[in-house]
């Protein structure tokens, strides 16, 4: 039984030869092996880790982009010890560990972030162009001078005729609004500014819809 067929049967509710699993956005932490190393994974079990598991493989759609374009300008405010306080592409000013004290983990804390009214949502829906082409990056015109296999129109039978799970990760509303405002803000922003929230929840349905509109028709 096939990882694609495997899934496809669990979504029915048939019975399946083992439950599929695999990990969602990337590998464990480097700090994770170097515990489970202490705890007995040898060299061999990390270097072949997803054979030793057996996860199920998947397949993407090819690279995608929902981030601002153009991101905001990264701008360093502050750096005193360890401590770096900057802004980051997505407008958020935060502090940062400059050495991250655990390999694998991101020591931060969020300062301000850029949508805080209306106004600044409005300003910021410019750099959310569902449109433009560098979503898809390397964009079409790039493949075809590097040859490369990471645009979308390139992997359609790819991904039609694979044995393997196809799956496209896309950014929720709440996460995404939670990116815009921070999360003590998008909370503060449902009680007193509930108008915002359907705008921004709104607007970054028809995002989502508007960008992949198009290769979705394409993939099974």
């Amino acid at each position: 039984m096939t990882f694609r067929e495997r899934f496809r049967r669990v979504c029915r509710h048939k019975k399946v030869d083992h439950i599929p699993y695999g990990f969602s956005f990337a590998d464990p932490r480097g700090s994770t092996f170097a515990a489970w190393r202490k705890q007995g994974l040898s060299k061999e079990q990390q270097k072949k880790w997803y054979e030793f598991i057996g996860e199920n493989e998947w397949i993407g759609i090819g690279n995608t982009d929902f981030g601002p374009i153009s991101p905001f300008k990264e701008k360093v405010i502050e750096e005193r010890g360890n401590i770096r306080i900057w802004v980051d592409g997505w407008g958020v000013k935060r502090m940062d560990a400059i050495n991250q004290p655990t390999a694998g983990f991101q020591t931060r804390r969020y300062l301000e972030f850029p949508v805080r009214r209306l106004e600044d949502f409005k300003k910021i829906k410019e750099r959310f162009n569902p449109y433009t082409v560098e979503r898809f990056s390397p964009t079409e015109e790039e493949n075809k001078q590097k040859g490369g296999k990471q645009y979308w129109k390139n992997r359609i039978n790819l991904c039609n005729y694979s044995d393997r799970l196809v799956t496209l990760q896309i950014p929720g509303l709440f996460w995404t609004a939670r990116d815009f405002s921070g999360f003590e803000g998008l909370c503060t922003m449902i009680h007193e500014q509930p108008k915002l929230v359907h705008e921004m929840m709104e607007y970054w349905t028809w995002f989502i819809i508007e960008m992949l509109k198009e290769p979705l028709t394409y993939f099974r």
